[in-house]
């Protein structure tokens, strides 16, 4: 059994983490494929741009007159 120091090493380190007999899962866990794709937004995103505000621009602009 691993102390909560070594736990956590081996939570960050790969390379001590593969030099233990009894893997150390991560704590959040591991997320299938399926999962992934289920998530919102997780496949099947577009990227989207918004429209510059003119109005904002234009109180900036008249503030620094």
């Amino acid at each position: 059994m691993l102390n909560k120091e070594q736990t956590i090493r081996a939570w960050k380190d790969p390379e001590f983490r593969a030099t233990l007999e009894n893997h150390v899962g991560h704590p959040a866990g591991e997320i299938s494929e399926q999962e992934l794709e289920a998530i919102v937004g997780g496949s099947d995103t577009q990227p989207q741009t918004t429209v510059p505000c003119l109005a904002i621009t234009f109180s900036v602009f008249m503030c620094s007159i």
